[in-house]
């Protein structure tokens, strides 16, 4: 059995050669960095180590380096550092402290998936790179900060970090991806940046607490459920360039009492706006080609829609909208239909 730190460079270095005289931390080596057993709860990893008698720098945390460390519950990078892999630090559950150096340039996926005892991380302005799920399950973390010159919010990345009240996007960052703030109960407010163009899945779903989301002015497209039971939102501003309303985009949000669609508007997706319980008054712009089945079903105080067509287009493209009892009367450019 080889003695801890006889290992050979070739097995050191498991997942890339990192570059001369550089090595990253695996599963395998990471006592090299003076993590002993799994009952360590402190680490500092330092900017070098030595492996075969001569000196390394430290120029990553691997893949899986610390997962599952349970009692681990602060942790150093030292400066030198310039990527914490994929799932780097998955499940360390009592992880409350993490400090990162500015060499910092890239976290990998899911590396501080289900970290759930972790409250804050400061990400330097040196990071260029963010995974999906990287905060995902985080359920202290009470803010999230991405730095600027990110270019999405990846899928998952904020998934059930329950206690989140704020969040900073930075101006650079062109989509919020599928499942990216789902389940954020404690987010209230939230400023989209003017250059996204794209909200996916479920991004917002489930953020119960939501009362105010500013949209850019340059966003295209809400995909399925994006804002489903945002149950607190009871005001939106959808921009002039809002081309698509995904199915159930905002299904359940129950305090929002009138949608006025953009001018550009040419899809609402089916459920969209179904079971908002508090919406009495909805405008519908004559661009609008296809209104999916009940988009506006279970709408029970909803009064009156305006349509910018004729009674004869309604009738023929939108009437499977509405599915609400008797349902509202609907008032068009030549004429109203009478439930």
């Amino acid at each position: 059995m080889r003695e801890k730190g006889a290992w050979r460079e070739s097995e050191v270095r498991k997942e890339k050669d990192m570059g001369k005289g550089k090595i990253s931390l695996t599963p395998q080596n990471r006592h090299l960095a003076g993590f002993m057993e799994l009952e360590d709860e402190y680490l500092v990893i330092p900017p070098e180590i030595v492996v075969d008698g001569e000196k390394r720098k430290i120029g990553a945390i691997g893949s899986a380096a610390f997962a599952s460390c349970r009692d681990l519950r602060a942790v150093v990078l030292l400066e030198g550092i310039t990527k914490i892999g994929a799932r780097a630090f998955e499940r360390c559950g009592n992880l409350r402290d993490i400090e990162v150096p500015g060499s910092l340039t890239e976290i990998g996926r899911n590396a501080f998936w289900g970290c759930e005892s972790l409250e804050d991380v400061r990400i330097p302005e040196s990071v260029v790179s963010i995974g999906s799920g990287v905060f995902c399950r985080c359920s202290s973390l009470r803010r999230g900060s991405i730095p600027s010159g990110i270019p999405a919010i990846e899928r998952d990345t904020f998934l059930l970090c329950k206690a989140m009240e704020r969040v900073d996007l930075p101006d650079s960052i062109t989509k919020i991806g599928e499942n990216a703030f789902s389940g954020c109960i404690s987010l209230q407010e939230v400023v989209v940046p003017d250059a996204v163009v794209l909200i996916e899945d479920n991004a917002f779903y489930n953020c119960e607490s939501l009362k105010k989301v500013r949209f850019p002015e340059n966003l295209s497209q809400i995909w399925a459920y994006a804002f489903c039971r945002c149950r607190a939102l009871a005001r939106i501003k959808l921009p002039d360039s809002l081309e698509y309303i995904g199915t159930g985009a905002f299904l359940g949000c129950q305090k929002i009492t009138e949608v006025i669609l953009p001018e550009n508007v040419k899809y609402i997706g089916q459920s969209s706006f179904a079971n908002c319980d508090a919406l009495q008054k909805v405008s519908v712009p004559k661009s609008v080609e296809t209104i999916g089945h009940g988009a506006f079903s279970g709408c029970e105080a909803l009064e009156e829609i305006h349509y910018g067509g004729t009674c004869a287009e309604w009738s023929a493209r939108m009437a499977q909208a509405v599915y609400n009892g008797a349902g509202p009367k609907i008032i068009c450019t030549d004429g109203t239909i009478y439930p």
